[in-house]
């Protein structure tokens, strides 16, 4: 699903922590504009899909949705975070086809057994999304990406 992150037999850990720069992606030309710009900057960067955008959007196109994008930059080093909200059914659905983070802000005890799903699945959930850019209403994403990548 990703560049080298550990999904999808590709190796090495989940590590959004230290993955760099997080972006919300919404569409397509989001994650592509993304990944081209990582390429370029030579940084990881971590994808984000919208608060609860699974539910609109549906798992597999988000999941298609970065794969073939990643597929077009297989250098890049990136990770993927699915926001689920408080949507229990949509954290599990993700865990189980090998959605690698996972955002659940919902109960304490639906949380604990989402946590050892993840366990089953080598998944990892985590509380609360990373501090991303949101591209929703920007012009140029391309642009936006590359700005914030170089550190400008």
């Amino acid at each position: 699903m990703a560049g080298r992150q550990g999904t999808a037999g590709r190796g090495g850990p989940v590590k959004v922590d230290d993955a760099g720069p997080a972006f919300i992606v919404h569409n397509a030309d989001h994650v592509r504009s993304v990944l081209a710009a990582s390429e370029r900057s030579g940084r990881a960067v971590t994808l984000v899909t919208p608060p609860r955008g699974a539910a609109y959007l549906g798992l597999p196109y988000l999941k298609d949705m970065i794969a073939l994008a990643g597929a077009d930059h297989p250098g890049v080093d990136f990770d993927t975070v699915l926001d689920a909200g408080d949507d229990a059914a949509i954290a599990h659905a993700a865990l189980a086809i090998g959605w690698p983070v996972v955002v659940f802000q919902g109960t304490e005890n639906v949380r604990t057994k989402l946590a050892e799903i993840a366990g089953h699945t080598g998944g990892k959930l985590i509380a609360a999304p990373p501090a991303a850019h949101d591209l929703q209403n920007v012009a140029n994403p391309t642009e936006t990406a590359e700005i914030l990548l170089s550190g400008s």
